[in-house]
């Protein structure tokens, strides 16, 4: 009983026991930290074919004189303008107009940086655990929680604060990829990642991330990739844990948490 006492004692003085340190179990999924950040991965390039010209024939009458219009156009026909590509600064704005509440990524400790020497930004307004993060170099990932159940909605509510800034079309076709993606997408991940990120030297919570499911394609003018983000942080031997953000709620050992994310990026 005093080691209990004494334990409990430890982890109430201790901020690495508990502190600001985000995770949770994939059953209770109430409103946690975030995730971070992977280099968006480019599709394979397509390949292309160089057309061969048609044949060309020479006319057996070659006429004499040219014909003259009688009709002048007034105007020559012009292409339609390429759309400017979208850019931080524009989603910035969005999310400040929006309500959003957003602190510097870095500042989450209990995170893998994944993107040395980059600055980047975690983003929510209803679900901490729910975010959009950006960098100020383009990149941008969204991400909420990976229920089969609720995960094409909750995405659907991040799709219809971007169609404020991206054409209608690329929303349609992004709306298209999604829902494909979540057809085949699991509930958990398994077997070897994608990508890994191990803990970094000394990190007490022993934070580990990774990448499954991983699928890249393109979007209009835009690479787009889906996965699924596992994180996992661990409790020290002799601690009890436990997250704010979960009041009563505590663990030992191992925690962990899956996503559901789009990577994209945009112009600075």
């Amino acid at each position: 009983m005093k080691k209990l006492l004494f334990l409990i004692l430890m982890c109430s003085l201790i901020t690495a026991c508990g502190g600001n340190q985000p995770a949770a179990t994939e059953t209770t999924l109430a409103n946690p930290p975030a995730s971070s950040t992977p280099v968006a991965t480019a599709p394979p390039p397509t390949a292309t074919t160089t057309p061969t010209e048609p044949p060309t024939s020479t006319p057996t009458q070659i006429p004499t004189e040219t014909a003259t219009p009688t009709i002048t156009p007034t105007r020559t026909a012009t292409s339609s303008p390429t759309p400017k590509p979208v850019t931080i600064a524009q989603l910035v704005a969005l999310l400040q107009k929006n309500g959003f509440d957003c602190s510097e990524f870095t500042s989450i400790n209990a995170y893998v940086d994944l993107r040395p020497g980059k600055k980047g930004y975690s983003c929510y307004k209803d679900n901490v655990y729910e975010t959009i993060k950006y960098y100020n170099d383009g990149y941008v990932r969204l991400e909420v929680l990976n229920d089969p159940k609720s995960r094409v909605e909750k995405m659907e509510k991040k799709f219809t604060l971007l169609d404020e800034i991206f054409p209608a079309d690329f929303m349609a076709g992004l709306r298209e990829a999604n829902a494909a993606y979540a057809e085949t997408a699991p509930r958990s991940v398994s077997g070897d990642a994608a990508n890994v990120w191990p803990p970094a030297p000394n990190d007490w919570w022993e934070s580990l991330e990774a990448q499954y499911n991983v699928s890249s394609t393109k979007v209009g003018s835009y690479d787009v990739t889906f996965s699924l983000w596992f994180w996992q942080i661990e409790c020290q031997e002799g601690y009890i844990c436990w997250i704010p953000t979960f009041p009563g709620e505590v663990f030992i050992g191992q925690n962990s948490l899956v996503w559901y994310n789009i990577e994209l990026w945009l112009a600075q």
